[in-house]
């Protein structure tokens, strides 16, 4: 399941960003500041933070929780 899916976003011409060092600090920030979250998704907000990103397309209503996030479903 995990290589489809990654085969399926690498056939659309998504960009798989990079988790660095940055990602990981603002991802300890986000633990802290919104303690519901779960590990996985702080690092996804790490990230999007880095890169600039402000929506994300998931059925996880904890990203609804931080404010400069636009949660979308499909």
């Amino acid at each position: 399941m995990a290589f489809q899916l990654f085969d399926a976003v690498t056939h659309l011409g998504i960009p798989i960003l990079p988790v660095t060092d940055r990602a990981m600090a603002y991802a300890r920030r986000f633990l802290e500041d919104y303690p519901a979250l779960s590990t996985r998704d702080g690092v996804h907000l790490g990230v999007m933070r880095e890169h600039g990103v402000e929506e994300v397309l998931s059925y996880d209503r904890g990203f609804s929780e931080v404010p400069w996030v636009k949660r979308l479903e499909a």
